[in-house]
């Protein structure tokens, strides 16, 4: 997992087109994502050149016991395996040129904070990805014992 070290700045992880790849950053003030690509300044890179765009949000308060749908996703990253995410389903957003993400990265118990980052990857960089539903196992109090729900 990639990170970008610090709050404020975008990491846009570009593919050369002989197999290599590099990082630019710049502060968010400095970004935007269109249809055709990111702009970072004045300069637009197209969306076939990004492998992924990703910058670290403020900490925030961790929410309660996270059950429910969630979201399988399987990123292009030069690897033969690729890079697995799992996040829930509601942080999870398709755009036309892209999917989003909304990714955990850690949990600071000093502060009782989670640190988060936004993924943005262009379609070419999906592998695949599947929506996912909680298993009795999650969750055994929300699927009854038999199939009319009396116990």
């Amino acid at each position: 997992m990639e990170q970008n070290g610090s709050v404020g700045t975008v990491a846009v992880r570009l593919l050369d087109g002989a197999g290599g790849r590099s990082t630019e950053t710049c502060p968010l003030a400095d970004f935007e994502q269109g249809e055709h690509g990111a702009a970072i300044g004045r300069r637009t890179i197209p969306w076939h050149r990004i492998e992924r765009v990703s910058w670290e949000l403020p900490p925030r308060d961790p929410d309660g016991e996270a059950t429910g749908a969630k979201v399988r996703v399987l990123i292009d990253d030069g690897t033969p395996d690729g890079e697995e995410m799992v996040v829930a389903s509601d942080r999870f957003e398709v755009m036309g040129w892209a999917i989003g993400l909304l990714v955990d990265d850690r949990a600071d118990a000093s502060i009782g904070a989670v640190h988060q980052r936004r993924v943005i990857v262009p379609w070419h960089a999906v592998r695949e990805w599947e929506r996912l539903v909680g298993t009795t196992d999650e969750a055994p109090s929300l699927v009854p014992g038999r199939p009319d729900g009396l116990r």
